[in-house]
């Protein structure tokens, strides 16, 4: 998947989730990225936007390195790399 702008391609390493909410995670974590580079900053700004896109209950982790267990919701769930960064969104709750 590659940014709107055609800068970064993502690699989608697992997806539960419509394309255009694929697009959104993808962009808006690129957007992130340009505005703080910290990953608590990213992933925070990430997650705020798909609360207010979305509804609310969404979880985000961003990193170099980490391990995860997580169940989600059906559709609601993304884990990609951007830019030398993982990125895990999910909404569950």
């Amino acid at each position: 998947m590659i940014s709107s702008d055609n800068k970064l391609v993502a690699v989608v390493k697992y997806v539960d989730m419509p394309v255009e909410m694929q697009q959104d995670a993808v962009d808006l974590c690129y957007q992130g990225m340009g505005k703080f580079g910290e990953e608590c900053k990213i992933a925070t700004y990430l997650k705020r936007e798909f609360d207010d896109r979305y509804g609310s209950n969404w979880h985000c982790t961003v990193g170099k390195s980490f391990g995860s267990y997580i169940s989600h919701e059906e559709n609601k769930f993304i884990f990609f790399h951007l830019n030398g960064y993982y990125v895990i969104l999910y909404k569950a709750g």
